[in-house]
């Protein structure tokens, strides 16, 4: 069933991956029926001694990764686990460079913690030296329910 929804898209963010070595399986079944994928997979992230990954899988012969960029926020404690970004290059639509990022944000901070994703977007142009012309943003959707959420952030 997973990989049967996940034939379907050309990048897809996995959230809270636990097991290196389990999203490679994933990714090798997924190759197997409907490659190829590739896989950015985050460093462990996490404030406590819980620490989980963020994975984005990408059907590369449409999508080219041109850098991998994770901005640091270690120094702050803005997130309790780092959003992971990753920004692509493709000459198939009108928007050609587009950043997407991960982050599970932490359900009693969820508002301050997608308030902070701005940082994210500031941090990566300044890093990449360019604006990026969106970014698209996925976390998990179990949030208050007076909380406005936004699938992307554009300047």
């Amino acid at each position: 069933m997973c990989l049967q929804v996940l034939r379907g898209f050309d990048i897809a963010v996995i959230l809270e991956v636990m097991n290196a070595d389990a999203i490679d399986v994933v990714l090798k079944a997924l190759n197997k029926y409907s490659g190829p994928y590739s896989l950015k997979l985050s460093s462990p992230s996490g404030r406590s001694s819980y620490k989980e990954h963020v994975a984005i899988l990408y059907r590369y012969v449409k999508r080219q990764i041109v850098c991998q960029e994770k901005p640091n926020f270690s120094d702050n404690d803005e997130f309790e686990r780092d959003p992971y970004a990753v920004l692509f290059h493709t000459k198939d639509s009108v928007v050609r460079s587009f950043a997407v990022v991960g982050v599970h944000l932490k359900p009693d901070k969820a508002l301050e913690e997608m308030n902070s994703l701005v940082t994210v977007y500031d941090d990566m142009t300044t890093a990449l030296q360019t604006k990026v012309a969106s970014l698209y943003i996925f976390y998990p959707t179990a949030t208050p329910p007076h909380a406005s959420l936004s699938p992307r952030i554009e300047r």
